[in-house]
């Protein structure tokens, strides 16, 4: 269960690099190439929502799981905290380039 955990967790963490790495991208050629910023503003969306639908599964896996109840509830819970900080100043990239 903890293995799965982790591995769940570090899907999480490659989907918001690359979220992180479009909206990036996305912001520096609004200007010059607003289509192709767009199109990497979405990418980055779709990636923020695959972070998302692995982090639900990852919950309801902590949730369903008596054996490593504690122990897996603990790691999920520092690594939901480091990665919605991540994902708000993502969220916030999203802002920026909106306006």
């Amino acid at each position: 269960m903890i293995d799965c955990i982790k591995k769940i967790a570090m899907q999480i963490v490659e989907e918001l690099m690359d979220s992180q790495k479009y909206i990036d991208l996305a912001v520096k050629m609004k200007e010059d190439y607003p289509r192709l910023a767009d199109t990497y503003r979405d990418l980055s969306a779709d990636e923020l929502d695959h972070a998302a639908r692995l982090h639900k599964a990852g919950s309801e896996l902590v949730e369903a799981d008596d054996e490593d109840a504690d122990v897996a509830k603990i790691i999920w819970d520092w690594e939901t905290e480091r990665m919605e900080k991540w994902e708000q100043s993502i969220r916030v990239l999203h802002e920026m380039y909106s306006k």
